[in-house]
């Protein structure tokens, strides 16, 4: 934390860097940090590669920059929420100077000069916060009300949180003290779902199998599916991450008797697929996401994957039913 201090008192100017299709925790933590570093009287730009279309998060766009930018020897460069250079896009092409990363995935190469990374945090906006109270920086509403939106978005508003979690459950009441509206942050992340997302929903779910004995759940989603369920959609892909409601497919999946593991593939454009992984006790999914070119934590994943939707079952259920072997 201290080597971040550091790097943040060198300089007065920042670009703050997020990862592409930005979530909740990576668009709370960049907020925060820019308001931090504003109060500090630092200069910033916040850039993002987008796209912006995840539920919740895109009237957020607003204040992000997706241009590629250069930077001089007195601009520090800050990469959130990210754990290799790839998911940041283009903008990769752009770290010409110091860069500073602050990270909480457990998987990825490591790169930056400087790094505040910790595997064991909740989320990345939990280390933003951190950041600030070590540094003694006053958290005032709206700073507040960012770092609990992306602390609910990345623990499934604490349902992944284990034993131990004391901490972050008094870094939300802080939180919640300086203003911040659980409600509010509920409503963002849950609210104004539409019924064909629900229906989409209900598809997936009765397509769901079941592996050993019902420890692997395992659900897929096709591009005929958006079109059956959203018709009169344009732009497939981007009515797809509106509507599509992951959160609450996981959170049913892993919660029926016997499940330790959910794999929920999804058809992205010919061709292209990308793949959700989430485990209920010690399973590492992020190993396996982690052999795929993808990355994340223990247990919450995800990758992107080239071929047929059956091949990339087929490889995904091999990999698991093989972790619970050994």
């Amino acid at each position: 934390m201290k080597e971040i201090l550091d790097f943040i008192s060198r300089y007065s100017d920042f670009s703050i860097v997020s990862h592409r299709d930005p979530d909740g925790d990576c668009i709370g933590s960049s907020i925060a940090l820019g308001r931090f570093l504003l109060g500090l009287g630092k200069t910033l730009r916040l850039y993002s590669p987008g796209p912006f279309n995840r539920f919740g998060i895109e009237d957020y766009e607003v204040f992000f920059d997706g241009r590629p930018f250069v930077c001089g020897p007195e601009t520090g460069i800050i990469v959130l929420d990210c754990s290799t250079l790839d998911r940041i896009g283009h903008f990769a092409r752009n770290l010409t100077g110091e860069t500073a990363v602050i990270d909480h995935h457990s998987s990825g190469t490591p790169f930056g000069s400087a790094r505040y990374i910790d595997a064991s945090a909740p989320s990345t906006t939990y280390l933003v916060y951190r950041l600030m109270k070590e540094a003694g920086a006053h958290m005032d509403e709206e700073t507040a009300q960012w770092l609990l939106f992306g602390l609910c978005t990345d623990t499934g508003f604490f349902r992944h949180l284990d034993a131990g979690s004391a901490g972050v459950f008094e870094a939300a009441a802080e939180l919640a003290a300086a203003g911040a509206n659980p409600n509010k942050a509920y409503g963002t992340m849950f609210g104004g779902r539409t019924l064909s997302s629900r229906r989409l929903l209900g598809r997936l779910l009765d397509r769901t199998e079941s592996c050993r004995d019902g420890r692997l759940l395992l659900t897929y989603e096709t591009l005929d599916d958006l079109r059956e369920t959203l018709p009169g959609a344009s732009g497939i892909r981007k009515a797809a991450a509106a509507d599509r409601d992951s959160d609450t497919l996981y959170s049913l999946l892993q919660g029926v008797r016997h499940a330790e593991v959910v794999i929920f593939v999804r058809e992205e454009g010919p061709g292209l697929l990308s793949a959700g992984l989430r485990s209920n006790n010690h399973l590492d999914v992020g190993a396996i996401a982690k052999s795929f070119g993808g990355g994340g934590h223990k247990k919450a994943a995800g990758l992107e994957y080239r071929g047929s939707l059956d091949e990339l079952k087929g490889l995904l259920k091999e990999a698991v039913l093989k972790l619970m072997e050994d």
